[in-house]
């Protein structure tokens, strides 16, 4: 789709430079690649609205939806602990994405159910938790995100007697929904008032200018052309 002298690309073009200077700089292109028409081309996506794309290599917001799944000997947890230690885990998300995005399930596991090596355990933790929306890239930010999230659970690990694991898994976007809804781009309208209500609700294509998985503006021009 040309540029030139088509009003509702150039109105789209104008938006990607307004947008391009509104975000943070982490998350904008990197390289060299400028918010002049030159560098930026509208392209149809496959959900039926156009996404700009950069000739430099688009810089992605490390972003997720968390799924923490804590398997744990029987009444190694009173409730109080379980409520803080979900918060605890919740809080560490929910500055970048709506909190009701991160979901912590704990399940009791009894000794004979519980088998490490072979042998039956009634002292260890595992805990899976499972990533969508945006891969961690690069060893640096994967070591940093294992870290911080290693931190967050110890007050209710070390010092109980638990032996402990994690792991961390990945799944891409396009296999996730919320309430049968496509989750809206990251940091946009839609989104903020995700979390601001704190709840899912429907949104048009007006509140969807942010990002998609790859870190590319989306939702710039209404998809029903």
């Amino acid at each position: 789709m040309a540029v030139g002298n088509n009003p509702s690309a150039a109105t789209a073009t104008t938006s990607v430079h307004e947008a391009l200077d509104k975000m943070p700089r982490f998350l904008r292109s990197r390289g060299d690649c400028s918010p002049h028409p030159e560098s930026t081309r509208l392209v149809q996506s496959g959900r039926g609205h156009r996404k700009c794309e950069h000739s430099a290599h688009d810089e992605k917001g490390e972003i997720v939806m968390p799924f923490w799944r804590i398997h744990h000997p029987v009444e190694a947890y009173t409730d109080q602990d379980k409520e803080d230690f979900a918060k605890a885990i919740t809080a560490r998300y929910a500055a970048e994405m709506p909190a009701f995005y991160c979901d912590v399930f704990f399940y009791e596991v009894e000794k004979r159910n519980a088998f490490r090596g072979g042998e039956a355990v009634d002292n260890f933790v595992r805990l899976q938790v499972e990533h969508i929306a945006r891969a961690i890239d690069g060893k640096v930010m994967q070591e940093f995100i294992m870290d911080m999230l290693t931190e967050t659970i110890r007050p209710w690990l070390d010092g109980r007697g638990h032996d402990w694991e994690m792991s961390i898994g990945e799944m891409p976007a396009e296999l996730w929904r919320v309430d049968g809804l496509t989750p809206p781009p990251f940091r946009s309208p839609a989104e903020k008032r995700w979390m601001k209500d704190n709840k899912s609700s429907p949104y048009d294509w007006t509140e969807t200018v942010g990002l998609n998985a790859d870190g590319q503006i989306v939702g710039l021009v209404d998809p029903r052309g």
